[in-house]
């Protein structure tokens, strides 16, 4: 018995076989590669909660230390802009202060001038306080990037009294700084 050669077309037939059997092997996702792939969403989502999450703290200490500071100066936790509102806001109506009219007409393109607390105090509307607390400060959902939105309930049991503020929050700096307050009592 001898060496018999493939025939050429037997041997053809059985490179071109081989060569796609390794093209489909090579072509097949890997088990890690199609997790990565299926769900981009769910990576970004862990992402923005790791980041709602460090804005919540971020704001419930900065509102505490706020009131535990003798209302220590509001433009260490606002953007320029919102401080700028806010401190026009408090003198509506006031010796040297913008009517009512004409502090809408400024800031009512940038914001909601009806929730504005105009002619009280930042964060409470009360001009006495307590030992004031955040009691509630949940995320509510968000369409921009680096904006956060929280539904706040701020209570003072020294004073009885219970404020509802919506708050929106920005990224700065690695850090966050409070862009709106919405006062809702």
């Amino acid at each position: 018995m001898g060496f018999k050669p493939i025939p050429t077309i037997h041997m053809k037939k059985c490179i071109y076989t081989f060569l796609i059997a390794c093209s489909l092997v090579a072509c097949k996702e890997s088990p890690t590669d199609s997790k990565s792939l299926s769900n981009p969403t769910e990576a970004t989502s862990k992402a923005n909660d790791d980041k709602t999450m460090a804005a919540k703290k971020w704001l419930i200490k900065a509102i505490e230390d706020f009131f535990l500071n003798s209302m220590s100066d509001q433009k260490m936790i606002t953007t320029t802009r919102y401080n700028e509102y806010k401190s026009d806001a408090i003198g509506v109506d006031m010796d040297g202060g913008m009517t009512a009219k004409e502090f809408q007409l400024k800031w009512g393109k940038i914001y909601d001038t009806n929730y504005a607390g105009m002619g009280v105090g930042f964060l409470i509307s009360g001009q006495d306080y307590g030992k004031s607390k955040v009691a509630k400060c949940d995320a509510k959902a968000s369409n921009v990037e680096n904006e956060f939105f929280f539904d706040v309930q701020i209570d003072d049991p020294e004073m009885k009294a219970v404020y509802h503020r919506e708050i929106k929050l920005v990224e700065s700096n690695n850090s966050f700084l409070i862009d709106d307050v919405k006062e809702f009592d």
